[in-house]
């Protein structure tokens, strides 16, 4: 493999034989929690990648146990509103992006991911995860909503109640329901190299009509993304309002339950706030 970039969150490899590029997530102390600085190296590389149509396919991975434990929670505690909103949008087109790459995007999931980390996957073609592995959208648990992708693209790639469960249940989604649903291509076990094996059957194939048919495949759910970019961060910013989600950070990082806003009260929220926007204008 050849190593590319200087990243602090990510290690980027380019292997020959294959023409494949692996980017590796690479924040272990925290369990490859998606921070600032990584949402803006993921865009870096993409962008990057995205001229570089000599390239077959991009695997995103971890060398960990697991992908990630979604997004670094700590830094919004500590972070202006607009400025997370800004951040929440960039990683919604990052993941957008990955539909529209002429590359074929493999994502391993290994043996799980939560939140953010769930919502990038959606924007692979092939997702691989290892038999153990599980998947938990928490974000209602953190008083977020998913903004980036979780419900419009997740919608377009699995059936649309399905996608409503595992957001409303909240649940850890095991391995089997993962595999029926579509959301994973295929499981591995410790002695398994599916991915290795997918990349060299990649390199046998057509560049052209390889990016063809990911363009066409694309044709029938273009509209349903691109309508996500809009209605998803309506909703989520909306939330932001309320000040569950601080409460929920900060009682998580106590290890205590938290205590959410009754929704009369995010009524008066509300209120306060259309009256504050009024006065400013």
């Amino acid at each position: 493999m050849t190593k590319l970039f200087n990243f602090n969150t990510l290690n980027i490899d380019l292997q020959k034989d294959t023409k494949s590029l692996t980017i590796t997530l690479n924040r272990k102390e925290s369990q490859n929690a998606i921070n600032f600085e990584m949402i803006f190296e993921l865009e870096q590389i993409l962008s990057w990648a995205c001229e570089r149509i000599e390239i077959n396919s991009i695997v995103l991975t971890s060398d960990l146990e697991i992908l990630s434990s979604g997004f670094e929670y700590h830094e919004f505690l500590n972070t202006p509103e607009h400025k997370i909103q800004q951040s929440l949008l960039k990683f919604q087109k990052i993941i957008y992006s990955m539909f529209m790459l002429p590359q074929t995007i493999i994502v391993d999931l290994k043996k799980g991911a939560s939140g953010a980390a769930c919502e990038l996957a959606i924007g692979a073609d092939l997702r691989f995860a290892h038999i153990n592995s599980t998947i938990h959208f928490n974000h209602l648990e953190m008083g977020f909503i998913p903004s980036c992708g979780g419900i419009g693209f997740l919608s377009s790639i699995i059936q649309k109640s399905t996608a409503k469960n595992w957001i409303l249940c909240g649940t850890t989604i095991k391995m089997n329901e993962l595999l029926q649903s579509g959301f994973i291509y295929k499981s591995y076990s410790d002695h398994e190299n599916l991915i290795a094996d997918q990349l060299n059957q990649i390199c046998q194939q057509s560049q052209v009509a390889r990016m063809q048919a990911k363009r066409s495949m694309l044709e029938p759910i273009l509209n349903d993304l691109n309508h996500t970019l809009e209605f998803e961060k309506n909703f989520a910013f909306g939330t932001m309002f309320d000040p569950d989600w601080k409460k929920s950070l900060q009682a998580k990082i106590n290890g205590e339950k938290p205590e959410f806003i009754s929704t009369k009260a995010f009524k008066e929220v509300l209120k306060f706030q259309r009256n504050l926007v009024v006065k400013e204008a």
